[in-house]
């Protein structure tokens, strides 16, 4: 039974999903572009992509801190591997369910274009597994490779150890990565890698790294306001980084920046830390699930009777998410009270 302190940092988090699904939403209709260019490029390019970080996050910290750990070490036992099985098959399931949805979307698409041929159906399935299904899966995809890989890598690999390694992994990343304009060796071998193999690429040197700082969240004894004054230098100082690299470097820079790691690690420790207790969070939790996948589709739905480059980009944002957020609602209220729509479980 979990204590009344981790209902409330459970609720504030399941609240930060919902915002972070709605600043996900922000980046796909370039919220602030009708009105300046500059800031629209610093909320959607900079601020906006902590969000996934930030689901990355929360993602690794519930799943392993469920487990039971040994010396450093997680222990090899049926609990353990129960738990990783449910969590694995929950998140696998979701990705398999929405990235069907989604190569049902593209079947008009690809119709409409000459294309619908088995060479497209093969194509599709081999970038499910290389890539993603859909661009805004790759969350759910990267989360797939990554919670095994850590999960088995972790019966022989002390935590402590585990975390320096990733340290270095993450470093080399970004060497070849939004800091690749020092000149790095192997090269070619590093754009094979991403032309092939390019989830797998992110998982291993971005993906891992974060979600292996989240293990240690539990182990940060500081003040709350200690660790909000960190996070409001981390944000700061990771957006003044991720800005100075796409002026100094704009073919190669990215979100990926040496701070981004500790800066997305402090805020969500400064949101479990907010005393707030929501009844049936879950909603939110769901809802978010729900916005995330689901708002690309309204997005090409919507194409078809709204041309959205020719909306303001605000009332656009707003459009997508009203009727994301209304849909959801209704998916989630069906879900919850009708028992045919049970199935409706495995897609939130």
């Amino acid at each position: 039974m979990k204590n009344k302190g981790s209902l409330k940092s459970n609720s504030a988090v399941d609240l930060f999903k919902l915002i972070g699904a709605y600043l996900v939403v922000s980046i796909h209709t370039s919220i602030f572009s009708s009105y300046s260019d500059i800031f629209n490029f610093y909320f959607t390019d900079v601020f906006a992509r902590l969000a996934v970080y930030f689901f990355f996050v929360a993602s690794a910290y519930f799943f392993f801190r469920g487990l039971k750990f040994e010396n450093s070490k997680i222990v090899k036992c049926k609990e353990n591997f129960s738990k990783f099985k449910k969590y694995f098959f929950r998140i696998t399931l979701l990705y398999v369910i929405w990235s069907f949805i989604y190569f049902l979307s593209d079947i008009p698409k690809w119709y409409s274009l000459g294309c619908l041929t088995f060479k497209n159906f093969i194509g599709f399935a081999l970038s499910c597994i290389t890539n993603s299904s859909h661009y805004h899966l790759w969350f759910l995809i990267s989360l797939v490779y990554a919670v095994p890989i850590m999960y088995f890598l972790l019966h022989y690999v002390k935590l402590r150890t585990f975390a320096i390694i990733s340290v270095v992994i993450y470093l080399v990343g970004l060497l070849y990565g939004s800091y690749s304009f020092v000149g790095m060796p192997f090269e070619s071998l590093w754009n094979i890698l991403g032309d092939k193999f390019v989830r797998m690429r992110t998982v291993i040197f971005n993906v891992i790294p974060i979600c292996t700082f989240a293990i240690f969240c539990d182990k940060v004894n500081l003040s709350k306001k200690v660790i909000n004054v960190i996070t409001m230098v981390l944000f700061l100082v990771f957006s003044a980084e991720v800005m100075i690299l796409n002026f100094y470097s704009p073919e190669t820079a990215s979100s990926y920046s040496i701070f981004t790691i500790p800066a997305v690690v402090f805020i969500f420790l400064s949101v479990r830390n907010i005393n707030i207790s929501i009844a049936h969070s879950y909603i939110l939790r769901r809802l978010s699930t729900i916005i995330y996948c689901m708002h690309p589709l309204v997005i090409v739905v919507l194409s078809i009777f709204i041309d959205g480059s020719k909306l303001n980009s605000l009332l656009y944002f707003v459009i997508i998410s009203a009727i994301t957020t209304v849909v959801g609602l209704a998916l989630v209220f069906l879900n919850r009270n009708v028992k045919f729509f049970e199935f409706l479980k495995y897609a939130m």
